[in-house]
């Protein structure tokens, strides 16, 4: 069971640029031989987040839990199946 249409497994090569571009500006500076890192996940493509978690095809994306009016349509739509 998947809860998306799409395989999140697989990046496309515009994904993946956008990726390496974003963990290359992730770098603020060195420590020694450590590299300090801001993190952008949240600049990173949906799809990109997706893939880099443990179950890409079953991950609730955190950004998209934020669109409280989308979340509260999925709800209602849901009840109403229910009901």
């Amino acid at each position: 069971m998947k809860l998306y249409d799409r395989d999140y497994t697989i990046l496309t090569s515009d994904e993946e640029a956008k990726f390496r571009s974003l963990k290359e500006q992730e770098v603020v500076g060195e420590v020694g031989i450590l590299k300090v890192r801001e993190p952008l996940f949240h600049k990173y493509p949906k799809a990109v987040r997706h893939y880099i978690s443990l179950f890409p095809n079953n991950y609730m994306d955190i950004l998209e839990l934020k669109d409280r009016e989308e979340l509260n349509n999925k709800l209602a739509c849901f009840q109403q199946l229910l009901t």
